[in-house]
């Protein structure tokens, strides 16, 4: 009924950890194609649990008659060199599987990404950068979203990480060739959902 309906939105919504605009985002997904308790096991029955970071937790869910994996990863804290929260929404039963990412780095919301099923992008976020310290001198590194999902929604391996390069003496350095840090890694590896959808 819509009170069941709006309470279960509600506690998903207030235990979401991170920006608002990233809850509103899940929320809006939520109300426009209903929502309900998750039947299965999602996080287990595709595989994500074991494809991702150890900052990273899965829950499920399901959106309307869809079954619905949510990853919330915390990358650091407020005293690293960098931190981060991002989720990543795992909607594997829609006509085409997809991914939802959203991202708040160092104190600030850049927003959410869409990841559909063969796509494959280095996503530029405009204002997100690392420090890199070379010969002594720090360079602010440029951030990227690099996203990937290849095969079709029955079986399909997904790939998201949240990235850095640097361009030094007209050179392009990215990743762990900055950093032994890099790249910060949410999700890589095979996911099915035979016999879920």
């Amino acid at each position: 009924n819509i009170c069941g309906l709006f309470t279960d939105i509600q506690n998903l919504f207030c235990a979401f950890k991170y920006s608002f605009t990233m809850k509103l985002s899940f929320l809006a997904a939520c109300l426009a194609l209903g929502f309900a308790s998750a039947a299965i096991d999602i996080c287990e029955e595709t595989g994500l649990e074991n494809i991702t970071a150890n900052y990273c937790t899965c829950s499920s869910t399901t959106v309307g008659t869809n079954p619905v994996a949510v990853l919330e990863c915390g990358i650091g804290n407020s005293s690293d060199i960098f931190y981060a929260k991002a989720n990543a929404t795992l909607f594997p039963c829609t006509k085409t599987a997809k991914f939802i990412v959203g991202l708040s780095a160092m104190g600030t919301d850049y927003g959410t990404f869409e990841v559909d099923m063969g796509q494959s992008d280095h996503i530029m976020i405009p204002g997100l950068s690392y420090n890199v310290t070379i010969a002594s001198e720090t360079y602010a590194a440029q951030g990227y979203l690099d996203v990937s999902m290849k095969g079709n929604t029955e079986d399909f391996v997904a790939q998201i990480d949240i990235d850095f390069c640097l361009t030094f003496l007209g050179a392009e350095f990215c990743g762990e060739e900055l950093s032994p840090q890099l790249p910060y890694n949410l999700v890589t590896g095979e996911l099915t959902t035979t016999g879920i959808c």
